[in-house]
């Protein structure tokens, strides 16, 4: 963030909502090591959507600032989106948890809202990406960490549903770690 902001003039507030995410991010994984795991599994899917929603809140930002500001198709393409991931989310991940007597309610509301942040944060990105002429490196390189970062969530998210044992997990974790690399690199590159 202290290169992103110094180096490649990011706006400050855009570097503090970033160091916040990081932190939400560093919580959830505290909190996953160290609590209980009923308490462990809502507080994580909780602090993952806020994560999700202030990422969104900036790419949204970014995606005004290079249109003149979010146009009305933009608006109606993320709700239907949305509504659309949601469908998704809740035939593959919410459906099957319902007949199980330890899931709470908060747990499956929050595993239906987990899927559709995440593909209205893809489509925000890619309108980033191709909204404007030749996409910069550091574009493609965030669009790059949001798709493994989404499809890393899926994988692990199928590895919980439907039990597909620990490839689903460790390829989920490969996902991660090329993310995060992707991401620092999109902060670090002067594009």
């Amino acid at each position: 963030v202290y290169v992103a902001t110094r180096q490649n003039a990011l706006p400050r507030g855009f570097a503090w909502c970033t160091a916040a995410v990081g932190s939400l991010y560093l919580l959830a994984g505290l909190i996953e090591q160290f609590a209980a795991a009923d308490v462990s599994a809502v507080s994580t899917t909780a602090i993952d959507l806020v994560a999700t929603s202030i990422i969104i809140g900036l790419v949204a930002v970014l995606v005004g600032h290079q249109r003149g500001g979010l146009q009305p198709g933009d608006i109606v393409d993320g709700v239907i989106i949305g509504v659309g991931g949601w469908l998704v989310a809740w035939v593959l991940f919410v459906q099957p948890y319902i007949d199980q007597a330890d899931q709470s309610a908060a747990s499956l509301v929050l595993n239906g809202l987990y899927l559709p942040t995440t593909l209205i944060l893809m489509s925000l990105t890619l309108i980033l990406l191709f909204g404007a002429g030749r996409p910069k490196s550091s574009l493609v390189l965030l669009t790059v960490g949001f798709a493994t970062n989404v499809s890393g969530d899926l994988f692990y998210a199928l590895g919980e549903v439907r039990n597909l044992g620990a490839g689903a997990y460790a390829a989920a974790d490969a996902l991660y770690v090329v993310s995060v690399t992707a991401c620092g690199g999109a902060f670090l590159h002067p594009s």
